[in-house]
């Protein structure tokens, strides 16, 4: 089983202070089942593969507190705290491509096949 990767210094100089902040902040009363770190790792593997959120493996914990996390961070700002440095360099270089949504599938009609009648 491959372990998932750790955050890179890149990440680390992304989230600056406000990560300390949020050390500070912590209650610390029971100790946690899931270290963060997995926590992390897990909606980093769901983000990544794109797979339903009931779908992450169980070694990352329960889906619904991944979610949590995920959401808690989008909306106070971290998410875009940290991707938005991390993306500037590829996206000057034109690696990125900020499109629509990609068809994977065919739309319904009828086949092209048949000739008109």
């Amino acid at each position: 089983m491959r372990q998932p990767r750790a955050v890179g210094g890149s990440v680390r100089r992304a989230v600056g202070p406000s990560a300390a902040r949020r050390r500070e902040l912590l209650d610390p009363g029971m100790p946690q089942v899931w270290t963060r770190r997995q926590r992390v790792a897990g909606t980093r593997w769901r983000t990544r593969t794109g797979a339903p959120w009931r779908h992450v493996p169980e070694r990352y914990g329960p889906w619904g507190r991944l979610y949590d996390l995920f959401r808690r961070r989008r909306r106070d700002g971290t998410r875009a705290q940290i991707l938005t440095p991390l993306q500037a360099a590829p996206d000057a270089k034109g690696l990125i491509t900020w499109g629509g949504r990609r068809r994977l599938h065919r739309p319904p009609g009828p086949p092209t096949s048949m000739p008109p009648v």
